[in-house]
């Protein structure tokens, strides 16, 4: 018997699905093509007067709540003109530094394609999902997103992930790695960073603990980890890999790599601590395993 399967149509383009356990909820990430005009500008009055029907298109993404009883969208919220969302995670989060409160927050991080000649630009948004009165004969309308906190960063925010027993946050920012905290002022705290040089395409923790894995467009695979008490990152073991993604598995320290080159390569990645050619431990050791 195959799997029981229902097609919803958005019309748009579905880039991330997070589902919401706490309360029974889907947390979607699309974006769709919409026609671009001049901002007006009282240095150029002219724009007013442009008058085409071949306007250029641009991304316009949306964050949209699904409840899956109808599988009906309950709520959206609408990114800034040019905004995308590049990564989306469910973390709980530390919410107060007195009573070490938790929280379970939509982590979304976006960023903002407006041209090769404009810095890049992104932000990470903090969701929290509130319980609200429902529309009449709607019940399932009950829930609303509220944006908790929203941090403006250079660089698009390309992976997100909780991190640690203290509810932080990982987030991969431009070409750099950054723990951040919820403060109780609506703020997204840096405690850690580390300069990793490229952009991360993924980033993976061993729950619990501070240790990640990263993977980016062109180095390879690296795994750092998170001290608390320095609050610092540092790099541990690297992987000589061009990746396209990296996952945790089960055993000690081991990592799978999907080679992100044309013969689409999976690959084993394993810490060898008597290994000659892999630096006593400093380098990972990777293997093929299906090509």
């Amino acid at each position: 018997m195959g799997w029981q399967a229902r097609k919803v149509q958005l019309d748009q383009e579905v880039s991330h699905v997070n589902f919401i356990e706490r309360m029974c909820l889907y947390a979607i990430a699309t974006t769709e093509k919409r026609p671009w005009r001049l901002p007006p500008d009282d240095n150029h009055k002219e724009w007013a007067d442009e008058d085409t029907d071949f306007l250029p298109m641009t991304n316009q993404g949306y964050i949209q709540l699904v409840h899956p009883t109808n599988w009906t969208i309950i709520d959206k919220l609408e990114l800034d003109v040019g905004e995308v969302c590049l990564s989306m995670t469910v973390a709980d989060l530390e919410v107060s530094e007195l009573t070490h409160e938790r929280k379970t927050f939509v982590c979304i991080g976006t960023m903002v394609v407006v041209g090769e000649d404009q810095q890049t630009r992104g932000k990470a948004i903090i969701l929290d999902i509130r319980d609200v009165v429902p529309e009449p004969d709607r019940p399932e309308t009950g829930h609303k997103f509220k944006i908790v906190a929203k941090e403006d960063v250079k660089g698009g925010v390309t992976a997100l992930s909780g991190i640690g027993p203290q509810g932080f946050l990982l987030m991969a920012q431009g070409q750099k790695c950054t723990v951040r905290g919820l403060i109780e002022a609506d703020k997204l705290l840096p405690t850690a960073i580390m300069d990793v040089q490229c952009y991360v395409t993924t980033a993976k923790v061993l729950e619990g603990t501070g240790m990640i894995l990263l993977g980016d467009i062109a180095k390879g695979l690296w795994f750092t980890g998170y001290t608390v008490g320095c609050e610092s990152m540092k790099r541990r073991y690297t992987a000589n890999a061009r990746l396209g993604r990296a996952v945790q598995t089960d055993g000690d320290e081991q990592g799978v790599v999907a080679d992100g080159s044309d013969d689409c390569r999976i690959s084993t990645s394993r810490k060898a601590a008597l290994h000659p050619c892999r630096r006593c431990g400093q380098q990972y050791s990777c293997s093929t395993i299906r090509s």
